[in-house]
């Protein structure tokens, strides 16, 4: 699994080198905060109304750039990738185990 937008390597560490890291750390938080807000309210509609699902999308997308930045500038790429199929390993075998009477059905 790529979790980096290779054709953007270069814009993504120039962000932090602009921006400063502290300022980017921040800037994470705060997105990590709007993914949370969109999260519940996608949630709470039940994915009914498309400017939830807008936004919830946005949100995503947002945080998906800034962990990216944060993976460029400290040349953490292959390291949480690694991490990443490792936790997919575990996530597919609990998978496999998990009775199929238990799926959930609640949203779209």
């Amino acid at each position: 699994m790529e979790t980096i937008i290779n054709n953007h390597t270069k814009i993504l560490r120039k962000a932090i080198k602009t921006f400063g890291i502290e300022a980017q750390t921040r800037q994470l938080m705060e997105e990590c905060g709007e993914l949370t807000r969109a999260a519940n309210h996608f949630y709470r509609s039940k994915g009914k109304y498309i400017e939830d699902a807008d936004n919830f999308k946005e949100e995503i997308a947002d945080v998906f750039i800034m962990i990216n930045q944060f993976c460029c500038y400290f040349h953490w790429t292959e390291e949480v990738n690694e991490i990443i199929e490792n936790k997919m390993l575990k996530l597919s075998a609990i998978l496999e185990s998990y009775d199929k009477t238990n799926m959930m059905d609640d949203l779209p």
